[in-house]
This record gives C-alpha cells, sequence and structure tokens, in this order.
C-alpha cells in the first residue's frame, strides 16, 4: 500500500513536472513572439518616421516656393462704392 503511494506522488511529480515544462516552454515561445512583434513595430515606426520627414522637407520646400499673398484690398464704405447699373434679365 505505501508503494502505490509512492508511485501515485511519483507519477504526480513527474505530471506536474511535465506541465511545468510545457508551460515554462510556452512562456519562452510568447516572449520570443512578443520580442518579434516589438521589432516589427520598431521597424515600422523607422520607416514612418523618415516618410513623414520626407514629407515635411517636401512641405517645407514647397511652402517657401509658394509666392507672397497680395493683402486684401482696403474695406469700402458702401456710398464711396462704384456705381454698378442693376442686373436686369435679358430680352430673350
Amino acid at each position: 500500500m505505501r508503494e502505490d503511494r509512492l508511485d501515485h506522488l511519483g507519477d504526480a511529480y513527474y505530471g506536474i513536472r511535465h506541465d511545468v515544462d510545457r508551460l515554462r516552454n510556452l512562456y519562452m515561445e510568447q516572449g520570443s513572439r512578443v520580442e518579434k512583434i516589438g521589432n516589427l513595430c520598431e521597424t515600422v515606426k523607422e520607416d514612418y518616421e523618415q516618410h513623414f520627414n520626407s514629407i515635411h522637407t517636401d512641405l517645407e520646400g514647397l511652402w517657401n516656393e509658394i509666392p507672397p499673398q497680395h493683402p486684401p484690398p482696403p474695406p469700402v464704405a458702401p456710398g464711396e462704392a462704384p456705381y454698378h447699373p442693376y442686373y436686369r434679365d435679358p430680352p430673350y
């Protein structure tokens, strides 16, 4: 009877040991995946930063090529506005 208990405990120990090893391997595999995803995110971030920096540089170049805007005309008082005849529909 004592040997049965020892065998049962030994089997339980090896079963637990197997489960721990399996979980450790799963943990290591997940860590590897997380690291790969982190590397991919870093690469994508660097690519987009280069792309956005290029766009920013291009926009700055375009901004420097835009001719200066003319100032708006001064406001006109209604009494000083030039005469315009009223609009009439054409006769046809």
